[in-house]
């Protein structure tokens, strides 16, 4: 039975992040700074947001299982909410994915990936996870990966993988802070007081 997954950061607690995109402007956009004159600033263009939310399996059981804080939506459930919000907005919903070797990186996943996301205006972004030392999850291989965005490319589901440097340094997402808290270092935060 896998443990609950951190996601995108370790002490997640919310399933939906929001984040804002500047759609590129063929005019400066002087909003601070010099040129900042009040008539000018209505050149810096509308933000979208683009809202991305943790899916991470297909499966709703196993998706409890890995992000046990976030509020308990079955991921077809999810998909059609983002959908609806996408459509509204204009914006495509971005899925995040942790890739789990033997866990979400399966056929049955591909598959239920299809069924879910097929004609719906959606990026998925496949974060392959930053292992440690004796940790029970492991990345799955460059060719697994590979192979899953090919099937799903080729399937027309818009997919992504997240690069993450610093692997081999265990400097990657989460890997930083794991190992921190791993050895008790000092918290800065005391020292200047």
């Amino acid at each position: 039975s896998p443990r609950p997954l951190a996601g995108e950061g370790p002490g997640e607690r919310a399933f939906v992040k929001p984040r804002f995109l500047l759609p590129p402007s063929p005019q400066p956009s002087p909003a601070c700074g010099r040129g900042g004159k009040r008539e000018e600033q209505s050149l810096i263009p509308a933000v979208k947001p683009a809202l991305a939310l943790s899916l991470h399996t297909t499966d709703a059981a196993l998706r409890e299982k890995l992000l046990p804080k976030a509020p308990r939506i079955a991921p077809a459930r999810l998909v059609e909410l983002g959908e609806d919000y996408a459509r509204r907005v204009g914006h495509p919903i971005q899925y995040q994915w942790t890739l789990l070797e033997g866990i979400n990186d399966n056929q049955d996943e591909l598959d239920g990936l299809l069924r879910l996301l097929s004609g719906k205006y959606a990026v998925l972004n496949l974060i392959p996870y930053n292992s440690l030392d004796g940790d029970d999850y492991r990345r799955p291989t460059g060719e697994r990966i590979v192979h899953m965005v090919r099937y799903l490319h080729s399937r027309g589901i818009l997919t992504k993988v997240r690069n993450s440097a610093g692997q081999d340094i265990e400097g990657g997402c989460g890997q930083l802070r794991a190992r921190a808290q791993a050895e008790q270092i000092i918290d800065t935060r005391a020292l200047r007081r």
